[in-house]
């Protein structure tokens, strides 16, 4: 008992640590945290971690792990009533999205500044040490600031997608590390190979598509239609994942060379990967891959 309850605190601690130097890394161990505590320990732990950080002037972090802890959190009490990934995923970023708009919104009426201008503000000293380091980037300054500030929605949502990834990848791992025995709520849940994004989010592509590259000269539409796509495209880029690792399993492609290979796909080549996953709405690699030989007919011999 004692042993297990170490492993836990150790774990929130280091969950506390990934949201102060990683982020999305918190999201792992923060599953397995609530995979192996019930809800009345694990939502009462994440508002005493909060508070932690912030009084040890983090707030920052403490902003962060709050977030996180909000969508694995709620994406595993959704998982748990029943509810399929893909909801799970959405409800948990419908709520991560209510939480930090309505906390930023609010402490910027309470401080009477501008959301905008506050982003703004907060964006800069980034883009002039990019600036410092190139000068091109003297001429678009403004510009570049603005559509930073534009996609700043998104950007909230894909490290909400990011980190239900990385607690799904990495749930079996630290659930061995502090408690083995919850490897069974695991059992008959979908592998996340198997991940498909919505059909119907093919239409919503599209017209992401026209929205974002079209000039209309609506500058809402193009707004809306860019934080879609990039939206969208992290979702492909996970389904074209998917189907990259379905096909390295097919051919028994080592361990090491997955890592090597995933490495490279992440950081290299992730629009071609999400390229794959839009194209697997249409070719179904997938289904072709599950597809066993078909055996020769008796005629044929």
């Amino acid at each position: 008992m004692i042993r297990r309850s170490i492993a836990h605190i150790s774990t929130w601690l280091l969950a506390a640590f990934f949201a102060w130097t990683t982020v999305v890394l918190a999201a792992g161990p923060l599953r397995a945290l609530r995979l192996a505590s019930p809800f009345w320990v694990y939502w009462p732990m994440t508002m005493l971690m909060t508070s932690g950080l912030w009084l040890v002037g983090l707030p920052a972090a403490s902003l962060v792990f709050i977030c996180v802890a909000i969508v694995v959190g709620l994406f595993t009490e959704i998982e748990g009533w029943g509810g399929s990934r893909g909801i799970a995923g959405l409800g948990s970023i419908v709520a991560l999205v209510a939480v930090v708009g309505l906390g930023f919104g609010s402490w910027c009426r309470d401080q009477k500044v501008s959301p905008v201008a506050t982003l703004q503000k907060w964006i800069e000293p980034g883009i002039q040490k990019l600036r410092e380091l190139n000068p091109t980037l003297e001429a678009s300054m403004d510009i570049r600031t603005e559509a930073i500030v534009a996609n700043v929605p998104s950007a909230i949502i894909i490290v909400g997608l990011f980190s239900i990834a990385l607690a799904l990848l990495s749930e079996r791992n630290w659930l061995r590390m502090i408690s083995p025995e919850s490897l069974g709520k695991l059992v008959g849940r979908a592998r996340w190979i198997e991940f498909r994004v919505w059909d119907e989010l093919i239409f919503v592509l599209m017209a992401a598509l026209l929205a974002t590259f079209t000039n209309h000269g609506m500058k809402t539409v193009s707004v809306v239609g860019t934080n879609v796509l990039n939206v969208l495209i992290v979702l492909y880029f996970f389904q074209g994942m998917a189907v990259v690792y379905k096909a390295l399993g097919f051919f028994r492609v080592g361990a090491v060379w997955k890592l090597v290979i995933g490495f490279l796909l992440t950081f290299q080549l992730a629009l071609i990967v999400a390229c794959v996953g839009v194209a697997d709405y249409w070719l179904e690699f997938r289904t072709r891959l599950n597809r066993r030989p078909m055996q020769p007919s008796a005629e044929s011999k």
